[in-house]
């Protein structure tokens, strides 16, 4: 009797771990869900890691714009969808570790409900500022700033998106005053930096690369913890005096939480694979970011470490949950 008992126990072990592997994934198309609208940085990174990913996996990838609330509204939809592996989320900075110290009730815990597949991309942000703007260095532009509290105008992208949290920082560390003008976009907000009718503007690389090599537009620092390969001359606010101001946004693949591990596996060897091909690191570095490739075991104190340092950073910027 024990015998039998033990023998159906492990013939339903075996089934249930079966159908909750699925040796054969994937069995379909896999959808990659990106919070944000069309041809921003999540949108590029993601249809480029699903062309290579779905060429290794023998299936497409399929990517579903989810947009609203800034990243919320597609990053719950991803948090609630079913652990299977054929919904992932295309989660970087913003949606994965901001939110929680944005939003009083973002509707999902960026640890808890999503398990990383790997990271995949990082991308510096840089302070620009117009091609005849009365400074030429992070220190000069400083020593304006202060010399004129408040009338300089700093261009962001509305609350809690990072041009506005490292305007907010830096102000709280150098004690500058900047006057906040909010844009929609940044398309809409280069033509005022351009003219004149705003000053500066914190931006990522790729945004702000098309300006800085039309001459329009020239950088005052990367803020990074180290120079960029595609801006080597650029200094970082450390090079330029302002040590510990820096951001370094990186998108990767989210699975919700409960996924199985046979299928985690799956789709980080596939990731690793694609990371290591030549032609998708060239393209990533036309958009002026770089490969960011970790372990597992890394991507989760990576995380962690991400969660800590920004909730503290954001506390003594000022920026309260809304």
């Amino acid at each position: 009797m024990i015998k039998t008992l033990a023998l159906l126990a492990g013939l339903c072990l075996g089934w249930t771990s079966g159908a909750q592997a699925d040796p054969n994934f994937p069995e379909r198309s896999i959808r990659i869900v990106v919070p944000s609208t069309a041809g921003g940085g999540f949108d590029v990174v993601s249809r480029i890691l699903g062309q290579y990913m779905g060429e290794v996996l023998k299936q497409s990838f399929v990517i579903e714009n989810r947009t609203g609330a800034g990243t919320l509204v597609g990053t719950q939809f991803a948090a609630k969808a079913a652990p299977d592996g054929y919904t992932l989320l295309a989660g970087g900075l913003s949606n994965i570790v901001w939110n929680m110290n944005l939003s009083s009730n973002p509707g999902y815990d960026g640890l808890a409900d999503f398990v990383p597949v790997g990271m995949a991309y990082t991308v510096p942000y840089v302070a620009v500022v117009r091609k005849d703007f009365p400074a030429n260095t992070l220190k000069e532009f400083l020593d304006l700033a202060r010399a004129n509290p408040g009338k300089l105008n700093m261009a962001h992208l509305g609350t809690g998106t990072g041009a506005q949290i490292m305007g907010s920082y830096l102000m709280k560390q150098t004690g500058i005053v900047l006057t906040d003008v909010p844009y929609k976009g940044s398309q809409a907000a280069y033509p005022d930096l351009i003219s004149g009718r705003a000053d500066v503007m914190f931006d990522t690389a790729p945004s702000a690369r098309p300006h800085l090599q039309s001459g329009n537009m020239k950088a005052l620092a990367i803020i990074s913890p180290r120079r960029s390969s595609l801006m080597p001359n650029v200094p970082t606010a450390a090079e330029a005096g302002v040590p510990g101001w820096e951001i370094e946004s990186w998108v990767g693949l989210f699975a919700p939480a409960k996924t199985p591990a046979p299928v985690l596996d799956k789709l980080r060897q596939a990731l690793n694979q694609v990371l290591a091909n030549k032609d998708l690191r060239q393209r990533f570095e036309t958009t002026a970011g770089e490969v960011f490739q970790l372990g597992a075991t890394e991507t989760d104190a990576f995380i962690k470490s991400e969660s800590r340092k920004w909730g503290t950073i954001l506390r003594e910027a000022g920026i309260k949950p809304q």
